[in-house]
């Protein structure tokens, strides 16, 4: 008998060993595949001068010479993008490529908090770090630019109602309209699934207490450099310019064809189509198996409804490709409601399950073309050595003759000139 259970004893420490190493060569397959996805992407980060990145940098630029938003420096960006484009600014160069990372890091841990709660882990950790940061940096991607940071605010409200913290939700949801204003119905779309399946009636009152501590402390910032009442105004006028001359002042369905006319059907459709199969398996899999899970049923209920508010900015708002990154807020609640269709599919075959990560980020990127990353990785040395440079739109505007003592593309230590843009 002592031999027998000896044996027994041996066998089992036997089989926790290999179970030890298969795990230890899973996390390793794992590591390598989040590090090959972060190379190929890491080039693709880095802001560049030209277009509305200049502008944004010079006027950020400005507000650090002195200048108050919207009255002596103007342009129709919300105000919290413009200080944070100021922060990065007084870090030096590397901070605006830092910021691009640390956004899609904020958006893989919101993702992970998302899948965890209905996934396995390792199918949480392989969509948060694969197939978010695909997803993010996919076809519509444009580093530096607004959208990015509207995406990871609205996401994190997100997980933060499916965390059961509807003050941090609420938080989030009051910071929005000063980040990225287009993008506050998706916010509340993805939001009311989790209030209405999970949380108590009180969550309401904390979210909306939430949200009137982020409104109340960020407009008060604003009031007090002057910057509220021209915002408010620029917000009139940007709905005023949504329904203007780009789309030649029509109303109704008219108006609605031209802005898909704009940002382009074929675009459209090759994110909005992979997102909506997502939402038939998962939901498929979910009345199967797992109507149970709250977590689960809220994740993709939330999916389908900012995918709806989503399509209902595009409609109303958008105009050019880079407008679409509004549908990547469904396409990463997408793929974690998949997780739970990838640990079915692979059924301990973890290595195929990274596959599916890889195949499903691409898809609900907008499937952008291989040469986009190459072209990406070519441009990268060139691009980072431009955020040295003084932007163009700002040497533009220096030929004017106005001159003031900051250089709104040079981060160097001593002054240097600058470009006032008023109007």
């Amino acid at each position: 008998m002592a031999i027998e259970s000896a044996l027994k004893t041996r066998v089992k420490w036997a089989g926790s060993r290999v179970s030890r190493k298969s795990l230890s060569r899973l996390d390793r397959a794992l590591s390598a595949a989040v590090l090959a996805a972060w190379t190929v992407l890491i080039p693709g980060l880095v802001p560049d001068r030209i277009s509305d990145r200049g502008i944004f940098v010079s006027v950020a630029g400005r507000l650090l010479a002195g200048d108050t938003l919207y009255r002596e420096v103007y342009d129709n960006k919300d105000p919290l993008f413009y200080y944070f484009v100021t922060l990065q600014l007084i870090l030096g160069p590397w901070a605006e490529v830092a910021a691009e990372a640390l956004l899609i890091a904020s958006a893989a841990a919101a993702a992970y908090v998302l899948a965890a709660s209905s996934a396995s882990r390792f199918a949480a950790a392989a969509v948060s770090c694969i197939a978010v940061p695909i997803i993010l940096t996919g076809a519509f991607y444009i580093p530096g630019y607004t959208e990015l940071p509207g995406i990871v605010i609205t996401l994190l409200a997100i997980a933060a109602a499916a965390s059961e913290r509807p003050l941090l939700a609420g938080l989030c949801l009051g910071a929005l309209p000063f980040l990225k204003f287009a993008f506050l119905p998706v916010a509340l779309a993805g939001i009311g699934p989790f209030l209405l399946l999970r949380l108590p009636f009180s969550a309401l009152l904390r979210l909306a207490l939430g949200s009137f501590l982020s409104m109340a402390g960020i407009a008060s910032v604003l009031a007090l450099r002057g910057e509220l009442m021209p915002f408010l105004d620029t917000i009139k006028r940007n709905i005023a310019y949504a329904q203007g001359s780009l789309v030649g002042s029509k109303k109704g369905l008219a108006g609605i064809s031209e802005h898909v006319r704009l940002v382009g059907v074929d675009r459209l459709l090759r994110e909005v189509l992979p997102i909506a199969l997502a939402v038939v398996l998962s939901a498929t899999l979910l009345f199967r198996k797992w109507t149970s899970n709250q977590v689960a049923l809220a994740s993709a209920a939330a999916c389908a409804a900012t995918l709806l508010a989503s399509l209902f900015v595009i409609f109303f708002a958008g105009f050019w490709s880079q407008h679409l990154q509004v549908l990547y807020i469904p396409a990463i609640l997408a793929v974690i409601a998949l997780a739970l269709v990838f640990d079915s599919l692979a059924e301990g075959r973890r290595l195929r399950m990274l596959g599916l990560v890889f195949l499903a980020g691409f898809l609900l990127s907008g499937s952008p073309f291989p040469v986009q990353y190459a072209e990406r990785i070519d441009s990268a040395y060139a691009s980072y050595g431009a955020l040295r440079e003084l932007a163009p739109e700002a040497r533009r505007l220096l030929a004017l003759g106005t001159r003031t003592p900051w250089d709104a593309g040079s981060l160097s230590s001593s002054p240097r000139w600058g470009a006032r843009r008023r109007g």
